[in-house]
This record gives C-alpha cells, structure tokens and sequence, in this order.
C-alpha cells in the first residue's frame, strides 16, 4: 500500500485525484462536490472519457460505529457519491486497491497496487526536484 494523496474539502486546489493501476483498463477520479461530499467514478484510461463502472468492482463503507455495507451508484447515474467523514475501500475483483480514509476535513487516499509509470513519474518527478536543489546550490 502507498499513500496516493489527499482530498481536501478546505482547499480549492487539491479538489482532485486522479489514481491509476497495473493491469486494469481504468482510472479512478474523486472530485469534491461541496463541503461533505465528493464524486467517484472511473476514466477510460485517458484522463478524459468518463466509463461504465468496470465490472468486478465493489466498494464498501466503513461506519463510525464498525459496521460496513456495500456502496450502491448514485441513482442511475455511473459515479458513486462519498460522504465525509465515512471511510471507503475500493475492490476489484475480490481485491483491495484504493482506500479513501476520512481525516478531519480531507481524505487520505491509499493506492494498494500503483500503476508502475505512475510509479516511474513519481521517482523522476523526485530526482528532478534533486537536481535542482543541487544547480542552485552550486549557483550560490
């Protein structure tokens, strides 16, 4: 499991989060829709395209009081409609991949099996952020 990210019900900029995974055909998208809830759905691999949501996937909430139930999409609609504080776990094909774990006003998100490019931008992304810590010391 790795920590994917964070969506915020305070700041504007972080209202996002785009998760994608090794082997399957889809993204996930969360989106916040006001104060207390966000949308979730799922992209055609393309960051673009909205889809059907794929067949094998169930998502369970979790209840402050410990119980859980299987999450239903929004009426007749392919997007599912979360509520915070509640915590959620996404599963595809019997397996967990992607946890949204409420925390004061955001969700901590949890990304179980991370496509490996993701992965690989991720790293460059952090040697790239080296590299010029390292030129602008050098600068000075």
């Amino acid at each position: 499991m790795s920590y994917a990210g964070v969506l915020s019900f305070i700041c504007e900029e972080k209202n996002r989060n785009v998760q994608g995974f090794d082997h399957v055909t889809f993204l996930i998208k969360v989106e916040q829709e006001d104060d207390n809830q966000a949308i979730f759905y799922f992209l055609d691999n393309d960051l673009i395209t909205e889809c059907d949501i794929p067949e094998g996937i169930k998502i369970i909430e979790l209840n402050e009081n410990g119980t859980t139930r299987i999450k239903n999409p929004f009426r007749r609609t392919h997007y599912f409609l979360l509520n915070h504080p509640k915590k959620y776990e996404v599963y595809y094909n019997e397996k967990k991949i992607y946890a949204l774990i409420s925390e004061q006003k955001r969700y901590a998100i949890y990304n179980y099996i991370k496509s490996s490019s993701l992965k690989q931008y991720e790293l460059e992304k952090c040697i790239n952020k080296a590299l010029n810590v390292i030129i602008k010391l050098e600068d000075n």
